[in-house]
């Protein structure tokens, strides 16, 4: 090409490392500035779901108007696929009307902690509650075209009240083999283990609260929350990459775990996670499929890989390619030379340090939850 190269403004690294805020005070369980034991959503001196508002990681699922088209599940929690029947909920049990998810990891002290923060919000102005959270590592769809399959270690998190008082939390695993919950062999629900210690809750006993989420007003007993420390409990260990992608809440018709499911709300995608995700985006100026070749620390690419910049990211070869794990130390990406093509821009988002004159990304592994793509 005459000496000259065929960028204008040269192909471009981008690195993402998906962060969370850190939380100042803690008032609540040790680490985390969530208020889960006042029953409303208005921040103290703390956090409270009136902080999360405007968040992409505030997740919120609303349920299908309250009426004959409301829907509801038959069966029971064990069931692999759940009936689904149409019609008002009896008027004896919560008809659920929201639930909000968030989460987030606190560094306290050295120690990265997860903590899950969970919201319901339903019509009735009952003096008992039997909600259960169901969060799935898979988005596959089971024959119901509406709940989610499971997976060995998905996480059941069980919300009951009665009365006065704060609820009761418990977390059971889902399990191939068992022990199960509710008797019986596999696949089912796990012992319900109680989360004293490292989970609270509270409701809305005496007063109505004020949801900015959804703008409205919510009567006595009408709102649920709690905060669970999903570290404390087991559910992410330090070692492994764990990752939940869906997750829905129901009611059952007793505290008794084999009780009849009622109503529910449709699984949303959510973001229940202790991995990190490191993503290289190539940008190639103009377009081109010429192909790029990249080298990675062992714990991204055991082998070298390559990139182009063709416009179309859905073929064979993307410009874009994603590594998650639990990423500890530092982590290098290098792309190498590449005839007829000069290297001008590094850029990276978040713990990274471009060198251009190397064309190599070091970034610092977090342990953190996964971040975005361009």
């Amino acid at each position: 090409m005459g000496g000259s190269t065929k960028l204008a403004f040269g192909p471009r690294l981008l690195v993402l490392l998906g962060l969370l805020a850190v939380p100042a005070i803690a008032l609540a369980l040790s680490g985390s500035s969530f208020e889960a034991t006042d029953g409303d959503l208005v921040a103290g001196s703390g956090t409270d779901w009136v902080t999360f508002v405007g968040s992409t990681r505030l997740k919120v699922g609303i349920d299908l108007p309250v009426g004959q088209s409301d829907d509801s599940l038959s069966g029971k929690e064990d069931d692999v696929v759940p009936g689904i029947d149409s019609g008002s909920i009896p008027s004896n049990k919560s008809d659920l009307l929201r639930f909000y998810t968030y989460h987030e990891r606190v560094d306290s002290g050295g120690s990265q902690h997860d903590f899950l923060y969970l919201g319901w919000a339903r019509l009735d102005t009952l003096g008992t509650a039997n909600m259960d959270f169901e969060f799935n590592q898979s988005s596959t769809l089971t024959a119901n075209g509406v709940t989610v399959q499971r997976t060995p270690g998905d996480m059941l998190i069980l919300y009951g009240f009665t009365g006065g008082g704060n609820p009761t939390l418990g977390l059971s695993r889902w399990t191939a083999t068992g022990p199960c919950e509710a008797g019986g062999s596999g696949p089912c629900w796990g012992t319900v283990m109680p989360l004293a210690g490292v989970a609270e809750g509270s409701v809305n006993t005496t007063v109505a609260v004020f949801d900015p989420i959804s703008g409205t007003t919510l009567p006595a007993l009408t709102f649920g929350e709690a905060a669970i420390d999903l570290t404390a409990a087991g559910v992410f260990p330090a070692d492994a990459c764990v990752s939940f992608g869906r997750g829905y809440v129901k009611s059952r018709s007793s505290n008794a775990f084999s009780s009849s499911l009622k109503d529910f709300i449709k699984p949303i995608d959510v973001k229940v996670s202790n991995c990190g995700t490191v993503t290289i985006h190539k940008n190639a100026v103009p377009d081109s499929d010429q192909d790029f070749s990249f080298t990675a620390s062992p714990e991204l690419s055991a082998t070298p890989f390559a990139l182009d910049d063709d416009g179309n990211n859905g073929n064979a070869l993307p410009s874009t390619r994603s590594f998650q794990g639990r990423f500890t130390g530092t982590l290098n990406v290098s792309e190498q030379p590449t005839a007829g093509w000069d290297l001008t821009d590094v850029t990276c988002t978040t713990g990274g340090t471009p060198d251009p004159t190397i064309a190599s990304v070091r970034v610092r592994g977090q342990r953190q939850p996964v971040g975005a793509t361009r």
